[in-house]
């Protein structure tokens, strides 16, 4: 759903980009023009109306809300109704107050959890900092595929799975460091080239006999 979010925002900011960009009537083609997203917080509410339908139609879908709650799993149990009504979780439950008294007296009440300092910076905008690339040039459907097979269907052309379990595009496009030479193009891509000739203006014997020599 997030990802579904985030590309409908993406597509919003690209529209509203393009349309600044376009020449206006009397705007001369050399005149510098300062683009501005409208980033008031009306427009972005009046949007997300549009971000929130368009990440619920992707979604909507009852074999994948299922399938993401059995993939939430901890141990031998995950968050699926079949999983939390089993007799083997009310088994564990009953238990806890044996195998693990700490977190059964969190549980129920009777003890304080540790209380952890953690430090945060609500608007940091660093990737390394934030622990996640969270970029949406990954198409829901792809996504949605991926999570339906368990990971077990091959993934397109241009996508790949990185250690973490994300899925990111991996195409030639994406890598930063890549070199690649003019040669290395199919011939579809490349710039056209004039086939050499050599040049007979003025050789031959048509210009030997010319009365421009004489």
């Amino acid at each position: 759903m997030k990802l579904a979010m985030k590309r409908s925002a993406h597509k919003d900011v690209v529209d509203e980009a393009t349309a600044l960009l376009k020449p206006k009537e009397g705007d001369d083609e050399g005149d510098f023009v300062l683009t501005k997203l409208d980033t008031r917080i009306g427009t972005l509410r009046d949007r997300s109306i549009g971000w929130l339908v368009d990440s619920f139609h992707a979604i909507n879908n009852k074999e994948l809300i299922l399938k993401s709650f059995k993939l939430c799993a901890v141990g031998p149990f995950n968050c699926s109704q079949a999983s939390l009504t089993s007799p083997a979780a009310l088994a564990a439950l009953r238990d806890l107050p044996q195998t693990n008294p700490a977190l059964h007296a969190e549980l129920t009440g009777t003890s304080q959890p540790t209380e952890r300092i953690v430090e945060e910076r609500p608007f940091a905008q660093d990737e390394d900092f934030l622990g996640y690339d969270d970029e949406s040039d990954v198409p829901v459907d792809v996504l949605i595929s991926h999570v339906m097979s368990r990971g077990v269907a091959p993934l397109p052309a241009g996508f790949g799975v990185t250690e973490d379990g994300s899925l990111v595009r991996n195409g030639v496009a994406e890598d930063p460091e890549i070199d690649v030479s003019i040669e290395d193009l199919p011939l579809s891509v490349r710039r056209g080239k004039r086939t050499g000739k050599k040049n007979t203006l003025y050789s031959g014997d048509a210009w030997e006999d010319s009365d421009l020599i004489h």
